[in-house]
């Protein structure tokens, strides 16, 4: 079910669940654009005013791939539950769907659990699989970091509970106050595993990281994420995979020069919301962090990007492209159509404060998003690649992504 069913089916589950994250339910932009990536499945069912959907979605567990289940009822008799629970497994069996578990939102997000200390940073700072309660606080910092009034579009504090299935449930928290979170879900399916290209197998899909914005540079994100790479290598996962915005500078510093991740997918128009951060088409690009390759070993040992304009930009095979420039008032935009890709390196400029164009020239944030988006079109491939984006540098005011070929040279 794809398309137009798709999207049918998500708005008639968004009608009945309106308040969305205070129901338990994915934010619809999610279910739109990820939830079908990593594998997931909607089951709905209904008779009369009762009604049963199902959120199923990919777990591992103990290296074997299987699925959660989130059950939601509406105006059912507890009675017959049991016979529709019947009917729906039954269903998923006769799908091909086998290896699977219930997980009962109403009864479980009401439920007390303690959360339990992975990691404590220098700074006294907890790594934390949250307890309930901080479940509910790293809720709150999602609210207040992205601005969200919608509860819609919040992800459900439930998330966190030990048996909703996901990859990743990591809070920070300084003196009993939650101040930073991460959480990622499994994915069933094709990704792309570096050297070894577009693979089929589990990997870890690391939806959404925020840390309050009093507590940044203080190495939060990055422990984080590290902490993110020793259980999913510790699972047998050696993929994870998130999308970011490739026109926000901090994105790809954090993503490639920090950790090491690198770039080989491109999602033109990925979420269909509009926001502060994306008043213009939210197109976006995947980053795959292969957790064993020397790369990414390298990285998470302290080791940081060495890439330099200078050095990179006097070499006869790197190839500088200006998506859009602004001269004397004019906007000079490339011609996308009657170029591909060369240099064995592309350095590909990116706006100084993507926000601040948005913020400040719509239309001229419409032309940048249109023109990055085509040129990355040629760049990247969803199916098989020749580049990937492996970094960040800095010539003056102006900020270029890396992009170069896959080859031993990337250390994947």
């Amino acid at each position: 079910m794809r398309g137009q069913e798709w999207d049918r089916c998500i708005n008639r589950l968004c009608e009945t669940h309106s308040l969305g994250g205070s129901e338990g339910i994915l934010p619809p932009h999610f279910l739109r654009a990820t939830y079908s990536k990593i594998g997931a499945q909607i089951f709905h069912t209904k008779d009369n005013d009762s009604q049963y959907w199902g959120l199923i979605m990919p777990e591992v567990t103990d290296s074997t791939p299987g699925w959660v289940v989130r059950d939601f009822w509406t105006q059912t008799q507890e009675v017959d539950k049991p016979a529709i629970t019947d009917d729906v497994d039954k269903a998923m069996a006769t799908s091909g769907i086998r290896n699977f578990r219930h997980y009962d939102y109403a009864t479980k997000h009401v439920e007390i659990y303690q959360g339990r200390n992975v990691q404590r940073l220098s700074s006294g700072i907890n790594l934390r699989e949250p307890s309930s309660k901080e479940a509910r606080d790293a809720q709150s910092l999602q609210q207040k970091v992205w601005s969200v009034d919608d509860p819609a579009f919040l992800y459900p504090h439930d998330l966190y509970h030990p048996e909703a299935g996901l990859a990743t449930q990591l809070v920070a928290v300084d003196n009993d106050e939650v101040v930073g979170f991460l959480f990622g879900f499994y994915g069933h399916g094709k990704q792309w595993h570096g050297k070894d290209g577009f693979q089929q197998g589990p990997w870890v899909e690391s939806q959404l990281m925020g840390v309050d914005e009093s507590q940044r540079r203080r190495g939060i994100g990055r422990n984080l994420k590290l902490a993110q790479r020793e259980k999913s290598l510790q699972e047998g996962l050696n993929v994870v995979h998130w999308t970011v915005d490739p026109l926000q500078f901090g994105n790809a510093f954090l993503n490639m020069n920090i950790l090491g991740g690198v770039a080989a997918q491109h999602y033109r128009d990925y979420y269909v919301f509009r926001n502060e951060l994306n008043k213009v088409a939210a197109s976006r690009i995947g980053i795959s962090w292969i957790l064993d390759s020397p790369r990414v070993v390298e990285y998470s040992k302290g080791h940081r990007s060495n890439l330099d304009f200078d050095s990179l930009a006097s070499d006869s095979a790197t190839e500088i492209v200006t998506p859009v420039n602004v001269e004397d008032g004019k906007v000079k935009v490339f011609p996308t159509d009657s170029w591909q890709p060369e240099g064995d390196t592309i350095l590909f400029e990116i706006p100084a404060d993507w926000n601040r164009v948005q913020r400040d020239n719509l239309a001229l944030a419409e032309t940048w998003r249109n023109t990055s988006d085509d040129m990355f079109e040629k760049i990247l491939s969803p199916d098989e690649t020749q580049y990937a984006i492996s970094g960040i540098v800095t010539n003056e005011e102006k900020g270029y992504l890396v992009i170069e070929k896959v080859d031993e040279d990337l250390g994947l």
